[in-house]
């Protein structure tokens, strides 16, 4: 109701949905400027360290077993944009990185998953271990991707066990 009423001007991390409810509301000739994405972000981390995930081929079987597309719907309302380790300037191209030029290893294909997750000695499949912290599941969508995931995951044989902490002891993870 503030940033409809003119009472502030800034207004960040609210889901596309909401997004699109407010630009209906706010006076026509009130000017905002959006995100590509407005959206949340959710990061996952994990520990190339230990098994399973040192072997590249889980991590690519992971990868290649979620469907991105359903799982943005899910948690964004469709919209999302590909997670990179940095700027896509930085990394000497024009625009960011797509799902449809982010290479192999990112499309949906669970046949290869299956293949790779068994190549790696997990045909039987595996237990990933996710942490989240408590004040994810509580931001729109989060709960959603997590479940999106884990329904994915569990079509090549990955399932998640997920504990959920609270956000001091995420912080102290970081």
């Amino acid at each position: 109701a503030a940033f409809i009423t003119g009472q502030f001007d800034q207004y960040e991390n609210f889901s596309p949905r909401e997004r699109d409810g407010l630009l209906k509301q706010i006076p026509s000739d009130t000017q905002v400027q959006t995100q590509y994405c407005s959206c949340g972000s959710a990061n996952f981390m994990i520990r190339m360290d230990q098994a399973p995930l040192s072997d590249v081929r889980v991590r690519r079987a992971l990868s290649m077993g979620m469907d991105r597309p359903k799982a943005w719907l899910a948690a964004n309302d469709g919209y999302n944009a590909m997670g990179m380790p940095m700027s896509f300037d930085f990394l000497g191209l024009e625009f960011f990185v797509s799902l449809k030029t982010a290479g192999p290893t990112n499309q949906y294909n669970p046949t290869e998953a299956k293949r790779l997750l068994t190549e790696a000695g997990y045909a039987n499949g595996l237990t990933v271990p996710i942490i989240m912290s408590s004040v994810w599941p509580s931001r729109w969508g989060s709960a959603d991707l997590v479940a999106s995931i884990q329904e994915a995951w569990k079509k090549i044989g990955v399932t998640l066990d997920l504990k959920i902490i609270d956000g001091l002891q995420d912080a102290s993870l970081r």
